[in-house]
């Protein structure tokens, strides 16, 4: 797969694909974007970029994502609803921590480098979506990963070593466990972790937070109590990415390369979250994803060719939703609270001479 030269964010597009599931439209669904519809009742429906770190409210009306000077609200449809003022989006890696709607979508929350000092270090800001002055807290560190409970409050994120000096050595924090409960809280430090913990996302109750470690070829898949209670390693491979819980919280998927030197890309997996064997579900190369739709049916995923696609949790063929482009690289998959939309962001990566 050809790498990206700079930032090729500028050229990314968001799509939104509206999975119809009454029977009304015959044959393929119609299109709109660039690809063609696969899928009986699917539209595609093109988008202004808005950045992977995006989120849908609650009752599936509005959009949320960076936007220029603040977040930007949109309607299903794609047609721009308001800009709302705020600090953007920003962390050492690019978005720290995705964005989340609370309070049945009366607040949204996000992570951003500017706050109410000029330390360098991450802010959990929250912002009514009317707009107004933001809430700021500060994680007093500028190397962190977050995740939020799914629908409000506490903030889970990770601390570690997520730089290397000129000698080669790491450079930042211990890596541990850490909750923030709450705005205007002090962030507390839950317990040390193993690694360098990356990617966490919180179990669907907020009771559990999966992460990953990848040091030296050696991925590692882990979940661990927001109780403080110890890490639990579920599996390991050459390389662990994007997991990602089921509905229900018995389930999570995740990419991985079984192992380095063998020319395999991330290939798409599943495993109980309580522990067991994983299980592949699809065999080829995945850039995008997993992501699950709202009733667990289905996890969508896109491939180095420029296709979304799905596949049951439990097994069987997965089927192309859309193809976006042979030369397109797809990602920031998200479904809609009803399971009728999903959108993404596809760019074409420029190769350098």
């Amino acid at each position: 797969m050809r790498r990206p030269a700079g930032n090729p964010l500028a050229a990314a597009l968001v799509v939104l694909i509206a999975v119809a599931v009454s029977a009304v439209t015959g044959g393929c669904g119609e299109t709109r974007g660039s690809g063609k519809s696969l899928v009986r009742g699917v539209h595609l429906v093109r988008l202004p970029y808005a950045g992977s770190a995006a989120a849908w409210s609650p009752d599936g009306r509005r959009f949320a994502s960076a936007g220029a000077g603040g977040l930007l609200l949109r309607d299903p449809d794609g047609r721009a609803r308001r800009t709302i003022a705020a600090p953007p989006l920003s962390g050492y890696f690019g978005p720290a921590a995705p964005i989340v709607w609370l309070d049945d979508g009366r607040r949204l929350a996000y992570l951003s480098e500017r706050g109410g000092s000029r330390r360098k270090v991450l802010w959990a800001t929250e912002i009514s979506r009317t707009g107004g002055p933001p809430r700021q807290t500060s994680l007093d560190t500028r190397f962190a990963a977050g995740a939020w409970s799914p629908r409000d409050w506490p903030l889970a994120f990770l601390t570690g070593a997520y730089e290397r000096n000129l000698q080669g050595r790491p450079v930042g924090p211990a890596a541990a466990l850490w909750l923030l409960a709450g705005p205007g809280e002090e962030p507390r430090r839950l317990r040390p972790l193993p690694g360098t913990p990356w990617e966490p996302v919180q179990s669907p109750r907020g009771e559990e937070l999966a992460f990953t470690t990848n040091n030296f070829h050696r991925g590692q898949l882990w979940i661990v109590g927001l109780d403080g209670s110890p890490p639990r390693r579920l599996s390991r491979a050459g390389h662990i990415a994007r997991p990602a819980f089921s509905p229900d919280g018995r389930l999570l998927a995740f990419a991985a390369i079984p192992s380095w030197g063998d020319g395999r890309g991330p290939q798409l997996y599943v495993i109980p979250s309580h522990g067991g064997k994983r299980r592949l579900l699809a065999a080829e190369s995945t850039v995008g994803g997993p992501e699950w739709s709202p009733d667990g049916h289905w996890i969508a995923y896109s491939n180095d060719h420029g296709e979304i696609r799905r596949v049951a949790p439990g097994g069987g063929p997965p089927e192309t939703v859309a193809k976006i482009g042979e030369r397109e690289l797809v990602n920031g998959l998200h479904w809609s609270p009803d399971g009728r939309r999903l959108t993404y962001t596809a760019y074409e990566p420029q190769v350098s001479d």
